[in-house]
């Protein structure tokens, strides 16, 4: 039999920066469909203003050392919101900008707090500093989630709380197979819709455009490989068309963070979700996930990259199935967002009655 706390609506208040509707707000955008759920989003991407040279030197201060006045004043409007409004949940989305202190405050108010970072909080890339506040989250949260098993330990050497993994999910409203009038029709074959990062990917990309492919890179980050090889294509606004590039093209490949230790990454589920061919360096955990040749396509090192590239590039009908096959296993399992906050309020109830 349910409590007078399950029969009335559970408050969930999603916490984080605000930028990128992937993140915190994908999660409370899912949220809104339950019924019997009462959520809402408090960012801080408006407390930062960008106007002028003088505040924007603020803002990279601030934005670097999780110090200064407009953090200040963000952690006290989201303890007075927490006081004021009493939300039964507060999940907080990679928030190394909220001052320790406060989530300690909120915590004595009874509220139930998950810790979550999509990114690797414990990673020598970045100064120790940079995400001091997330790592002392971990002894006030009553569940700390994780994006990737690593972490898992690491969480646990510096806080008796639970930690879980919280993997990632693509969003249905945005990772769909598109109809064929909505396909960009110049898209070249193979794509790359990453971030650039100092590891192999530039030197494979190199590779490819050696051998005569044309391959499409979003722009900015790799428009200095526009003057290297004519094979280079800058797709246009790859955020916005991000889902159409993915649909309209053959392969597109999928990188590895090693900044931040990934074994997986968002993409591997936002492409399956698009139905579209999923082409991933091998990992044993994407292969617990998928299915090897059939689910999903691996390769271990450069040689291997550009021979599978060219193999299905030439035999469609393969490509094809085993990129339908992927789409299938992905919607079976439940890789949504959706089903990443029924987790997390399983999770809560679970905890609570402990």
């Amino acid at each position: 039999m349910k409590t007078k706390r399950e029969k009335r609506k559970l408050k969930i208040l999603f916490v984080g920066a605000g930028e990128f509707p992937i993140y915190e707000s994908a999660l409370f955008n899912a949220a809104k469909k339950i019924e019997n759920i009462d959520c809402e989003l408090f960012t801080w991407h408006n407390y930062f203003p960008k106007k002028g040279f003088a505040r924007a030197i603020v803002n990279r201060f601030e934005l670097k050392t999780s110090i200064g006045i407009d953090i200040s004043r963000f952690s006290r409007d989201f303890f007075n919101k927490c006081k004021k409004e009493r939300p039964d949940i507060v999940f907080l989305y990679s928030c190394r900008l909220l001052h320790w202190k406060t989530v300690k405050k909120v915590r004595t108010l009874g509220i139930y707090i998950a810790n979550y970072c999509n990114d690797d909080p414990f990673s020598k890339f970045h100064k120790p500093y940079y995400w001091r506040n997330w790592r002392k989250f971990t002894r006030y949260s009553d569940i700390n989630y994780v994006y990737r098993k690593k972490n898992m330990n690491d969480v646990k050497r510096i806080s008796n709380k639970p930690v879980k993994l919280l993997l990632p999910y693509y969003i249905k409203e945005s990772n769909y197979q598109c109809e064929t009038g909505h396909l960009i029709s110049d898209t070249p074959e193979v794509i790359f819709l990453g971030h650039k990062e100092d590891d192999e990917r530039i030197d494979y990309i190199r590779e490819l455009l050696r051998q005569g492919m044309r391959v499409g890179l979003g722009k900015g980050e790799f428009d200095f490989l526009s003057g290297e090889s004519d094979g280079v294509v800058i797709l246009k606004e790859p955020r916005k068309k991000y889902n159409q590039y993915i649909c309209s093209c053959k392969i597109p490949i999928v990188f590895l963070s090693k900044i931040n230790n990934d074994t997986y990454t968002r993409r591997c589920f936002e492409i399956p979700a698009a139905g579209a061919f999923l082409f991933c360096p091998y990992t044993k955990d994407l292969a617990q996930m998928f299915e090897e040749d059939k689910e999903i396509v691996f390769y271990h090192n450069k040689a291997e990259f550009v021979e599978k590239i060219k193999y299905y590039l030439n035999h469609d009908t393969e490509r094809k199935m085993i990129a339908k096959a992927g789409s299938e296993r992905l919607f079976h399992d439940g890789y949504e967002a959706l089903d990443r906050v029924r987790e997390i309020i399983t999770d809560y109830y679970t905890i609570r009655k402990a």
